[in-house]
């Protein structure tokens, strides 16, 4: 199972449809493609994400589900199913790796073991699938 193959399992329900924003920046301004799929079909495009990302492209997903393909930004959120923090940008000491430093900040702020680490290449992001969704998207934006 590859890394989009284990993110899209552990965030999405198979029919939540994922907005991806791939953006290079230029010397003029940013090009941005976006794509939007079902959850359940997106690891078939990790070949031509990877393509992208080698292109200069860096890749952005939506960690939400959108209410249709084609809509973006907070007001075409369907719901919540996750929480998640980016941990960017690391420095990381004592001869921890940057996954060893969020556990323990982590585990120090009595926060529960998050559902899924990933390295971005920029830094750690972590996710907690919540048990229910959220369909009381200010009350998940202040968690």
């Amino acid at each position: 199972m590859n890394t989009l193959e284990l993110w899209t399992s552990t965030i999405f329900e198979p029919a939540d449809i994922v907005e991806l924003r791939c953006i290079k920046q230029t010397a003029g301004k940013p090009i941005i493609k976006k794509f939007w799929h079902e959850a359940q079909n997106l690891p078939r495009e990790y070949d031509r994400l990877r393509t992208l990302n080698r292109h200069g492209f860096n890749i952005h997903a939506g960690v939400n589900p959108r209410i249709a393909k084609g809509k973006s930004g907070d007001s075409n959120v369907k719901l919540a199913r996750c929480l998640f923090c980016d941990f960017d940008d690391l420095e990381t000491g004592d001869g921890c790796g940057p996954e060893e430093f969020i556990s323990i900040d982590i585990f120090e702020a009595g926060l529960p073991e998050p559902s899924l680490y990933v390295n971005s290449g920029n830094g750690i992001h972590v996710y907690w699938r919540l048990d229910e969704p959220l369909i009381d998207l200010e009350k998940w934006s202040h968690t």
